[in-house]
């Protein structure tokens, strides 16, 4: 990992360069240039990434490139996502990348006082994060953060078992060539940004509202006091929302809905996979195709939860800490 003498300016912010890359048995595998931005309070936000990754033939040549992954906050109603606080806040799940129908990374703080030993030296005062991606419910890590210095240890753990799988630790630290020993405490921060207006404010509802997208869609801390219809013909993410109406949601692929309260009947029709997290809804009736279907649910709950998957193989995915009432399933197998 590089920390570039370049910049990009996204959405009128001038963002770092740092180049990401990844080689496995000697092969480069990916190798990805991200954008970070760090805004007058010490936060570090996560602007995008361009990335690009290898393919190899079993006999180690190269057969092809993708751009698999890549992401730039304001294309394609990507938005810029925190990578790491200034003020860490226990308990706190912000998105890292928020990319619809791309990619959808979250992460929430679980520890701020931890000491860690590295090759490079001992730190405390550590940030741990635990991440998910929304689109792969089964994907689970952690990462530690040093003051003044960033990432220091990575660790993908096994859903299932919880065990660590493979883990991923800071070995060295150089500035212009030079080891480095020691790093600057980030107390007192102060910083000069450029202008940046922009703002994605919460979407307030008064009466009955009918919002369609021919493509993927977002929409987050929306507030609705009638009855909603929304429609996107790709994937959709619903995030920090309430629903005090009857309301449809229906998307031509995925349907990713968190942190959602509802006290009236939510009509889902997911093109292939729902995901419901952290939400308390009194009705959730959802609908799929003829595909086979995934819907997972985790730390919800449900006065009535009604499920129809239709003619595909579809299985519900039970994450555990969810309260579902009375539940009906049909055409479902529990995984």
């Amino acid at each position: 990992m590089d920390v570039l003498n370049e910049t990009k300016t996204i959405l009128g912010v001038e963002s770092r360069v740092v180049r990401d890359r990844v080689t496995e048995d000697g092969l480069v595998i990916e190798d990805t240039f991200d954008w970070f931005a760090q805004d007058d309070d010490g936060n570090v936000w996560y602007m995008g990434e361009r990335v690009t990754n290898y393919e190899y033939d079993d006999e180690d040549n190269l057969i092809g490139t993708n751009d698999g992954g890549s992401w730039e906050a304001g294309v394609n109603g990507a938005q810029a996502g925190i990578i790491m606080e200034a003020d860490p806040r226990i308990g706190f799940k912000y998105y890292q990348e928020f990319s619809p129908g791309n990619v959808l990374d979250q992460a929430v703080g679980v520890g701020r006082r931890e000491r860690l030993e590295t090759p490079i030296g001992t730190f405390t005062n550590v940030y741990r994060t635990r991440e998910i991606t929304v689109a792969e419910p089964d994907g689970l890590a952690e990462k530690l953060y040093a003051p003044g210095l960033g990432t220091i240890q990575e660790l993908d753990f096994d859903y299932e078992d919880g065990e660590v799988e493979q883990t991923t630790r800071l070995m060295s630290v150089t500035l212009n060539g030079q080891p480095v020993t020691s790093v600057v405490p980030t107390t007192g921060f102060e910083g000069e940004n450029a202008d940046f207006s922009r703002r994605t404010g919460g979407l307030r509802l008064h009466g009955d509202a009918d919002l369609r997208s021919k493509g993927a869609a977002s929409m987050r801390g929306a507030e609705s006091h009638g009855k909603v219809s929304f429609t996107a013909g790709d994937e959709a993410v619903i995030i920090d929302s309430t629903f005090t109406g009857r309301s449809t949601l229906n998307t031509g692929d995925t349907l990713s809905l968190s942190r959602i309260f509802a006290d009236e009947r939510i009509r889902t029709g997911a093109g292939t996979d729902l995901y419901v997290f952290d939400s308390e809804i009194a009705h959730l009736e959802a609908r799929f195709g003829a595909d086979d279907n995934v819907l997972t649910v985790k730390g919800s709950t449900f006065d009535i939860f009604d499920a129809d998957g239709g003619a595909g193989v579809n299985t519900l995915e039970d994450e555990g800490d969810n309260d579902f009432g009375r539940r009906t399933l049909r055409s479902f197998v529990l995984a």
